[in-house]
């Protein structure tokens, strides 16, 4: 964009800054009062050049203070996300209790929902209503962390031993 006048170059530049820095022109009235005037026409062509430089100063301290939020934030977050990955069950503990459940107890999807809702009744607080309904089974496995996991596969086990060990009593009695 062209200006005519170097002039009026400095009052759009101070508008703007001000508005990087502030998001409106909070910015740039402070500036003014410093010369004791309300509006940018009312500077002189030195005070105008000198208000820009004030401004750009402070609009390069706002972004790198955003810009050190913004990192902080990431970094906060990927340390946050970390954790929630270290506390998840595995997918080779989820692939047991599926191979468990499903296919040595022959269990439903619903039976394995109950089962692991009556292991960890907390768990019911973080479903909704329609969750429960529908027996959101995969929503279940994202909230199980993984020592959660451990206790559902020790106690799915001694499900299974006392099976086996039932199956093999009532065979050697016939």
């Amino acid at each position: 964009m062209k200006f005519s006048t170097k002039r009026k170059y400095h009052n759009s530049r101070l508008h703007t800054l001000s508005r990087q820095i502030s998001g409106d022109d909070l910015a740039l009235r402070s500036i003014l009062s410093v010369y004791g005037v309300t509006s940018c026409k009312e500077l002189n062509d030195e005070q105008a050049a000198e208000a820009c430089k004030k401004l750009s100063l402070m609009a390069k301290e706002a972004q790198a203070s955003i810009a050190r939020t913004n990192q902080m934030l990431a970094h906060e977050y990927a340390i946050e996300s970390s954790n929630r990955a270290e506390l998840m069950m595995t997918e080779k503990q989820r692939a047991t209790i599926i191979a468990v459940a499903k296919y040595k107890l022959h269990w439903t999807i619903e039976g394995t929902f109950s089962f692991v809702l009556t292991t960890f009744p907390e768990l019911r607080k973080q479903l909704t209503s329609w969750e429960l309904k529908g027996n959101k089974i995969r929503k279940l496995y994202t909230l199980l962390t993984c020592n959660q996991a451990h206790v559902v596969i020790q106690k799915l086990d001694k499900i299974m031993a006392r099976k086996e060990k039932e199956l093999k009593n009532a065979t050697g009695k016939s």
